[in-house]
């Protein structure tokens, strides 16, 4: 259950798989709201950009100590399947808009799963890069783990 507080009224809504809007100030307005996602969704952003950039250097510096001239094939991979997240979260997210279409709320809904996908998507990149098996610390601290 989610409690927004829209134009003056409290409203709660019943979601499952729909991430709810980031936590913000109180608000009066549909716009306060959007512009508080939209700076959650610029953090995120530019979350994932340095955890993208620790990855593309990791990848450089690992094929360049390793003597591997494929280190670039590796980075390549690296950022067709980053293009494809994008389009598949971008998929995703309207989907969610257009499930909530008949209700300013879809504003709203539509901006908290691009914040989510966004932040699972800078989750997986430090698991699947910038972890060790073993106890090597990891290149970046453990980012936020999207809890909806």
């Amino acid at each position: 259950m989610i409690s927004l507080l829209i134009l003056g009224q409290v409203v709660t809504l019943s979601t499952r798989d729909v991430p709810p809007p980031a936590i913000c100030e109180p608000t009066v307005t549909n716009e306060d709201v959007l512009d508080c996602l939209r700076r959650d969704q610029e953090a995120a952003d530019a979350t994932r950009r340095r955890y993208t950039d620790a990855v593309l250097d990791q990848i450089k510096v690992r094929g360049e100590e390793d003597g591997d001239p494929e280190w670039m094939e590796d980075r390549d991979q690296f950022l067709i399947a980053d293009k494809l997240w994008d389009q598949t979260a971008t998929a995703h997210c309207d989907a969610v808009y257009r499930w909530w279409r008949r209700g300013t709320i879809r504003f709203a809904f539509s901006a908290a799963c691009h914040i989510h996908m966004t932040q699972l998507r800078t989750h997986t990149i430090w698991r699947e890069w910038l972890t060790y098996p073993d106890s090597t610390p990891p290149v970046l601290p453990e980012p936020p783990v999207p809890t909806h």
